[in-house]
């Protein structure tokens, strides 16, 4: 069964404040809270337990479903590197339903999670960080 996961940056006023989160994600209905400028990352801790986290929306992707070379997930916006030292990022391409990695001047389907238990793993490509903090990684640059 696929597993729906997401990941978030939890907001500058939080107790985890810039931390990265996973969980299930919750999105606020406006007619019910008056700060839709913030999401909620759910983590099941166990048992009945689950922990809740502010996260800033912009910063919410869905967990793709596979591995990079170094059994790291693969996020939505996550910055990626190819065994040519190609760098792109991981987006949401919606005529597709599917995620695609966007590269300087193209983009490409990324591959699917077998079925069955377990994570695909795509040893071609290595998660090297992410479009909210690291864009500079897209541009040619290094961390």
């Amino acid at each position: 069964m696929r597993e729906f996961k997401f990941r978030g940056k939890c907001v500058q006023d939080s107790r985890y404040a810039g931390e990265w989160v996973e969980g299930g994600c919750a999105m606020p209905d406006e007619d019910c809270v008056k700060k839709v400028d913030e999401w909620l990352i759910v983590a099941y801790l166990g048992g009945n337990c689950s922990c809740s986290y502010h996260v800033i929306p912009e910063t919410v992707g869905q967990f793709t479903g596979l591995l990079d070379k170094n059994n790291k997930p693969i996020y939505e916006g996550d910055i990626v590197k190819d065994e040519r030292g190609k760098v792109g990022y991981i987006g949401w391409l919606q005529q597709e339903c599917g995620f695609v990695i966007v590269w300087e001047k193209s983009d490409s389907r990324l591959g699917h999670r077998a079925r069955g238990s377990g994570y695909k793993h795509d040893l071609s490509l290595e998660v090297i960080g992410n479009i909210y903090e690291n864009k500079e990684l897209l541009e040619g640059g290094t961390k």
